[in-house]
């Protein structure tokens, strides 16, 4: 009931008229368990109901109402039209995945050994004064890239 009162609906004006009764008798009838809470839940539905007939219809047909509904349907036609474009591009997308390693990683394989001995060699032709502190991060760097590579 309170849920219903915070939403705005009044359950126990509803409840009270379905009775016959105050709103106050109809509270104290419920504390005291007079009230059949099916009968209670069926009551309070019926007369919503009724106090909100063709509010739904009266949206729909508004300048708010209407905008809705034609986005709703524009998203709905798009959701449509574009499934199969999305599921066809998603297919094309998990057989590129499944066929990277098989076209990549051999050439990444050919080339590591020359990657590795370029970047052996720089490090090794660098005289010591050269190896400043951002050098010493470059070459820090280089040497992790290289251990990836290597796959170690």
């Amino acid at each position: 009931m309170l849920q219903l009162a915070n939403a705005g609906i009044g359950a126990w004006e509803i409840l009270a008229k379905a009775i016959g009764k105050s709103v106050a008798e109809t509270r104290k009838m419920a504390e005291a368990g007079q009230i059949e809470g099916q009968w209670a839940a069926s009551a309070i539905l019926e007369g919503i109901g009724e106090r909100f007939a063709g509010q739904m219809s009266q949206m729909e047909n508004s300048w708010k109402g209407a905008w809705s509904t034609i986005r709703d349907i524009a998203r709905m036609t798009i959701g449509a039209v574009t499934k199969d474009l999305f599921q066809g591009a998603n297919r094309w997308l998990v057989k590129v995945k499944d066929r990277m390693p098989e076209r990549f990683c051999p050439r990444v394989s050919v080339h590591r050994s020359a990657v590795l001995s370029s970047l052996s060699n720089c490090e090794k032709s660098m005289p010591k004064r050269a190896r400043s502190r951002r050098l010493s991060f470059v070459l820090t760097t280089l040497s992790g890239m290289a251990g990836v590579i290597r796959g170690s």
